[in-house]
């Protein structure tokens, strides 16, 4: 039980207001990708992958997958409100 508790501490890492929409709305789309078209979302796109809440796509320059991780990060978001 506690070590459940734990991993759920880490999985929570706290990222930016920007970094978590980014998240949000690669979560929220069909194919599970962000596609980034603005310089403004290079900062909290790096924040995102350094959480481990995405991944660039294999392929391309500028499109990015949730990760397993990420997905859980927002189902707890989710139960946190």
């Amino acid at each position: 039980m506690r070590a459940a508790s734990a991993s759920r501490s880490t999985i929570l890492q706290p990222i930016s207001l920007r970094a978590r929409n980014i998240v949000r709305r690669a979560g929220a789309s069909a194919d599970k990708t962000f596609f980034s078209v603005s310089v403004e979302d290079e900062e909290p796109i790096a924040e995102a992958v350094a959480a481990g809440y995405l991944v660039l796509l294999r392929g391309h320059a500028d499109v990015w997958r949730i990760t397993a991780r990420g997905e859980d990060y927002l189902t707890q978001l989710r139960g946190a409100h």
